[in-house]
């Protein structure tokens, strides 16, 4: 099984550069352009999806239905895949966000002091269940997860570290396509092909 993780396409929240986190913010006309562009290369280099699945906010879904041509009701949502809960900072730019929360959210003890509504032990443990989820589908499907950029991060760690921290400094663009196989059992690292 081949597993492909697509990151949704640009809001204004990303625009802005304001936290999302759960808040529901749909795709603005880049981030469909973005989504339809991804698609176009999908296609390119020969890839076929046996089934979809997405975090069950707007622009991951929006994002799935226009890489896909999929109906909203062909793709799967899983809770599992949404992005990291930021609590009371979702909607702030980065820039008013005081420098100690985000020191804060390194020290996952003191995540209820943050003011986010989960750390990232969370989004590991929930990435972590997902990938294990996974192992079960047809060993030969090619599956499409779209997600967002904390959670494909913690499937960086889950894939190609020790599932224990978050890289927060690893790149994960609009609409950035990163893919890893099921062999014997295991994933292999997960690597970024679009």
């Amino acid at each position: 099984m081949t597993l492909y993780f697509l990151r949704h396409g640009e809001t204004d929240y990303n625009l802005e550069k304001r936290i999302q986190g759960w808040s529901d913010v749909p795709l603005n006309d880049l981030g469909i352009f973005q989504a339809e562009e991804a698609g176009e290369k999908i296609r390119a280099n020969g890839i076929e999806f046996d089934k979809v699945f997405s975090s069950p906010l707007r622009r991951a879904i929006r994002t799935a239905e226009v890489v896909t041509g999929l109906d909203r009701t062909d793709i799967k949502v899983d809770q599992r895949l949404i992005e990291m809960g930021f609590g009371k900072y979702e909607g702030r730019r980065l820039k008013h966000i005081p420098e100690d929360v985000f020191d804060l959210i390194l020290n996952t003890e003191k995540i209820e002091e943050s003011g986010f509504s989960e750390g990232p032990n969370d989004v590991l443990e929930r990435t972590k269940s997902f990938l294990e989820q996974m192992k079960s589908i047809d060993s030969k499907s090619n599956v499409l997860c779209v997600s967002h950029g904390v959670t494909i991060r913690a499937m960086i760690s889950n894939l190609n570290g020790d599932g224990k921290s978050i890289p927060w400094d690893a790149k994960v663009g609009n609409c950035a396509l990163f893919m890893t196989e099921l062999q014997n059992g295991s994933y292999t690292p997960l690597r970024q092909i679009l």
